[in-house]
């Protein structure tokens, strides 16, 4: 811990730096994600001249972008719910939510 009067030393970006990168790879995402082909790779290449680790998270996001979404991806159907457990018997459902059945 350290004394009133001391400060620690900085280990990452400030709130201030990381806003601002966030803002940035927002608006460079937004510019790019609905170019296609030679517009796109030039525009990459303008982002990569001007920052390079920006334009490698970019590229990760349009990536993902371009690839079908998991929410999108069917689900796995449930398997039926059994009439017995051991001994008990199950005569019904009481509810069921996002990760399971009653």
């Amino acid at each position: 811990m350290s004394s009133p009067g001391t400060q620690r030393p900085s280990t990452g970006p400030s709130s201030v730096e990381s806003r601002e990168h966030h803002a940035r790879l927002g608006a460079w995402f937004d510019q790019l994600c609905g170019l296609e082909g030679a517009e796109l790779r030039e525009g990459l290449e303008r982002l990569e001249a001007e920052d390079a680790v920006l334009a490698a998270q970019v590229r990760g996001m349009l990536d993902l972008d371009g690839s079908k979404a998991l929410l999108d991806q069917p689900v796995a159907k449930p398997e039926p719910m059994p009439r017995r457990i051991g001994k008990f018997k199950i005569p019904s459902r009481l509810g069921q939510g996002g990760t399971g059945v009653v």
